[in-house]
């Protein structure tokens, strides 16, 4: 079985940075509800079908928050699982990339106060064995449609689809005023998520906060939508002190000091034993430490650049950091 990654979703300000890549002059933006839980997905290939979390593959033995077993449960007909479709006698690769949230797998959201564990779609990538380039399908109606013809799960109750929450057009090569206004509408955005999920409310009365949202490009091409997408979270969630939730631009730190306390946050250290789900066993401290350093180096390369720093100067102090929390956490436990 192999591991298919969704990617990771990056903020405003690296896509504009990297613009110039992408030659449309403007393009079609649709925002999701990012919720607090567990990067999940499903992966229909050659007849089989299996779990996913961020970085693995799941089975009963090596699961993650109960998904595999739930996706194990599920009465998926592996007979719809075939080889291709009607128009192409190429290999299908299906996977439906989504979200696994709910009663204990986060903390403090609203979603973790629905009542139970459920899978919430975000999109389906096609992977076509062939020349064909991936094809994404993200309609709620569309995806919809999929989940009833294609897995027979019409109407699950444990599977709920994402659904829009606003559209914008923007153009990542625009100027300063219309930065400042896509800035102004997403950060506007997130901030009603401060106090409220209006989704998770909406959708199971149940009334918190929110992690934030996620803007996706408007189309098929599955490189596009992954190379576009961009995330923005409430404060709390933010696992950089940025000043905002969306910037077009790249915040400076001044000095190491101010760039440790920026990406070396409790919110990423929590993350980090989210996913690794080790607990706080001292043999597990040097998986906890090469966790945080990694991820920490993925996502500020563009601050580290601008603000003209050396990697290795701040990878000792935010190793110091880390390995002090994950030590205070251990004495408690113990």
């Amino acid at each position: 079985m192999e591991h298919i990654s969704f990617g990771s979703v990056e903020s405003l300000h690296n896509k504009v940075k990297v613009a110039y890549r992408y030659p449309e002059p403007e393009q079609m933006f649709f925002a999701k509800p990012k919720l607090h839980g567990t990067n999940a997905s499903i992966v229909f290939k050659a007849g089989e079908v299996y779990a996913q979390s961020r970085k693995n593959v799941l089975t009963l033995e090596n699961d993650n928050a109960g998904f595999a077993r739930w996706v194990s449960e599920l009465p998926i007909d592996t007979t719809n699982v075939d080889a291709g479709d009607s128009d192409d006698s190429d290999e299908v690769t299906w996977i439906l990339y989504g979200e696994w949230a709910g009663q204990g797998i986060q903390k403090n959201d609203a979603v973790t106060k629905i009542g139970k564990k459920a899978f919430f779609p975000i999109c389906l990538r096609c992977i076509y064995n062939g020349d064909r380039p991936d094809y994404v399908e993200h309609e709620e109606h569309d995806l919809k449609k999929t989940i009833s013809d294609f897995m027979g799960l019409e109407d699950h109750p444990d599977i709920h689809i994402i659904p829009k929450v606003g559209k914008l057009s923007i153009c990542l090569n625009g100027d300063v005023d219309h930065l400042t206004q896509v800035e102004t509408y997403v950060n506007k955005m997130v901030e009603s998520f401060e106090t409220v999920d209006p989704y998770i409310k909406e959708e199971f009365g149940v009334e918190g906060v929110g992690e934030g949202v996620v803007f996706y490009p408007d189309t098929n091409d599955w490189d596009t939508y992954k190379n576009l997408m961009f995330k923005a979270k409430t404060e709390a969630h933010r696992v950089n002190k940025s000043k905002s939730a969306a910037s077009a631009k790249v915040e400076v730190s001044p000095d190491v000091a101010d760039f440790v306390d920026r990406f070396a946050t409790i919110q990423r250290f929590e993350q980090a034993m989210t996913e690794l789900n080790t607990g706080f066993d001292m043999k597990a401290m040097g998986q906890f430490l090469k966790w945080v350093n990694t991820d920490i180096i993925k996502e500020s390369k563009d601050e580290l650049e601008e603000s003209e720093l050396e990697w290795k100067e701040c990878a000792r102090e935010i190793t110091n950091v880390s390995r002090g929390w994950f030590m205070n956490n251990a004495k408690r436990i113990t």
